[in-house]
C-alpha cells in the first residue's frame, strides 16, 4: 500500500522534493547577501565551485533513476554548467554557468579557496582565443535564456557576452563575475540593466578604448560590487561616474607592490567611497602584501556600515573607534598572508565599545591542542604556525574577545564552541575537547 501511495504522489510534490534536494540559498542567488545577511560568509559560499559541482552531480544521478525523475530533474531551476568540465547538451534550465577552460591553479593560489583566489588574482593570462568560441556556442544553443549568474574570463569574452545580451539572448542575467584583467565596457549597463551583483578584476594601466570614464551610467539595482586591482587602485577612476543608488556591499582588493602604492591606493579609493559610502552597509578592503591606513574620516563617509573587513592595519597607525552611535557591529580580519595580523588588529580595537563580533582569517581545524591559560599576558609570545598563521595569536584573540563578550568566529563563521559541537555531533575525533576548559568557553 505504501508503495502504491508513493507512486500516486502528485508531480508537484515530487518537483518540490527535488527542489529541496538541489536548492542552496546562496549558490544560485544573484543577491547572496539577501540569503543570509552575513557578507563575510555569504560571498565565500557564493564562490564555492566544488559545492556547485557536487549539487549538479546529485541532480544528474537523480535523472538516471527513471524517465519521470529525469523529466523532473531536467526541469529543476537549480542547474549548474561549468564549461571547464564539459559542454552538456541536455541542459535547458541552467541557472548558473562558469565559462572557462580547465587550468591548473598557480602554485601560490592552491592553498586558497575559490573566494580567496579571486581576491588574490592570478597573473597568468587566460587563453581567451579558446574561450571566445565557447561563449558564442553556449549562447547560441539557447541554453542561456534562463541563466541568472555568469562567471567568465577576459575582455574579449565579456565583450562577446555583452553583444549577445544586447540582442536579447541573456534576459535573466543578474550577477556577473569577471576574471582576468578587464575594463568596464561602454554597453555593460545596457546589456545587463538588472544586475544585482558585479565582480570585476580590473586591467592594469589606462584602457585603450573609450570606457565609462567620460559617461555616467546608472545601475539601478546593483547591491554588491567587487573590484580587484593589480599594483594600485588608480583605475578606480573608471568607476567614478557610476551611479549606484542601491549599493549595499563594496569589496576592494589591491595587489600593492610597495608601501607607496598602498598609500596612493587609499587616496584613490577615498573619492570613490565618498560617492558610494552613504548607502553601504558592508565594506571590505584587502591590500595584498602591504599594510592599510584607513581614511581619517571613514566613519563619516560610511555612516551605515555594520560590517567592516580589513587586511593588516599599519602598526604605527591609530585607527579611531567609530562614534558611539555608529552601527558598526562586526569587524573582520581578512588578511591572507600576514600571520600576526590578529595581534595588530586587537591593539587597534581594544578600546572599541560597540562591536559584537570579531571574525578572523583562520579555520578552527588548524588550531592544535593548547596549554596556555587565560591569565598569561596576551600577544607576548614568539609568533609561530604553519602557512604564516600564528596560532598563539588566534588563541589570545579568542580569550580576549570572550572576556569582552564579543563573538569570535573563524573565517567560516563558526565560534570555537560551535566547531567543537559540530565535530562531536559528526562522531569524528575531537581534537579540540582537551582545550575547552583551558580557554574557558
Amino acid at each position: 500500500m505504501a508503495k502504491c501511495q508513493r507512486s500516486l504522489l502528485p508531480t508537484e510534490i515530487w518537483a518540490e522534493i527535488f527542489d529541496q534536494l538541489l536548492h542552496h540559498p546562496v549558490l544560485f542567488n544573484p543577491d547572496p547577501l539577501s540569503a543570509t545577511g552575513n557578507p563575510h560568509t555569504s560571498l565565500r559560499q557564493w564562490y564555492n565551485y566544488p559545492l556547485l559541482e557536487s549539487i549538479e552531480r546529485q541532480r544528474r544521478v537523480l535523472r538516471l533513476v527513471s524517465s519521470s525523475w529525469k523529466a523532473l530533474a531536467d526541469k529543476s531551476p537549480f542547474q549548474y554548467l561549468d564549461t571547464r568540465q564539459s559542454l552538456e547538451t541536455e541542459l535547458r534550465m541552467v541557472r548558473r554557468v562558469r565559462l572557462g577552460i580547465k587550468r591548473d591553479a598557480p602554485w601560490d593560489l592552491r592553498t586558497l579557496d575559490d573566494y580567496e583566489a579571486w581576491m588574490e588574482m592570478s597573473d597568468e593570462e587566460p587563453p581567451t582565443e579558446r574561450l571566445f568560441p565557447i561563449v558564442e556556442s553556449f549562447v547560441h544553443t539557447g541554453k542561456a535564456r534562463n541563466v541568472a549568474i555568469i562567471t567568465l574570463t577576459g575582455q574579449r569574452c565579456l565583450t562577446a557576452l555583452i553583444e549577445e545580451a544586447l540582442t536579447g539572448m541573456l534576459p535573466a542575467v543578474k550577477a556577473i563575475s569577471v576574471e582576468g584583467y578587464v575594463y568596464p565596457p561602454l554597453n555593460l549597463v545596457r546589456a545587463f540593466p538588472n544586475l544585482t551583483f558585479l565582480g570585476m578584476q580590473v586591467g592594469v594601466g589606462p584602457p585603450s578604448g573609450p570606457m565609462y570614464l567620460e559617461n555616467e551610467s546608472v545601475f539601478p539595482d546593483l547591491k554588491i560590487l567587487q573590484l580587484a586591482f593589480e599594483d594600485d587602485a588608480s583605475n578606480i577612476a573608471l568607476f567614478q561616474h557610476w551611479q549606484l543608488p542601491k549599493l549595499e556591499h563594496l569589496e576592494i582588493t589591491v595587489g600593492c607592490t610597495d608601501i607607496e602604492a598602498a598609500t596612493d591606493s587609499i587616496q584613490y579609493l577615498h573619492g570613490f567611497l565618498k560617492r558610494v559610502g552613504p548607502t553601504l552597509t558592508g565594506l571590505k578592503i584587502y591590500f595584498s602584501g602591504e599594510w592599510i591606513t584607513l581614511p581619517s574620516d571613514l566613519w563619516d563617509i560610511v555612516p551605515r556600515i555594520v560590517y567592516l573587513g580589513v587586511s593588516t592595519l599599519s602598526p604605527g597607525y591609530h585607527c579611531s573607534p567609530p562614534p558611539q552611535a555608529h552601527p558598526l557591529r562586526t569587524l573582520a580580519n581578512v588578511e591572507l598572508e600576514t600571520g600576526t595580523a590578529s595581534g595588530v588588529l586587537y591593539r587597534h580595537i581594544e578600546g572599541w565599545t560597540g562591536l559584537t563580533t570579531v571574525i578572523d582569517s583562520h579555520i578552527w581545524e588548524n588550531i592544535p591542542p593548547w596549554t596556555r591559560g587565560p591569565s598569561q599576558p596576551a600577544f607576548i609570545h614568539r609568533h609561530c604556525g604553519a602557512d604564516t598563521l600564528c596560532r598563539e595569536c588566534i588563541i589570545d584573540m579568542h580569550i580576549l574577545c570572550t572576556a569582552r563578550g564579543w563573538r569570535y568566529e573563524d573565517k567560516l563563521g563558526r565560534t570555537w564552541k560551535e566547531y567543537c559541537e559540530r565535530v562531536e555531533m559528526d562522531g569524528t575525533e575531537v581534537r579540540c575537547s582537551s582545550r575547552i576548559g583551558e580557554i574557558h568557553l
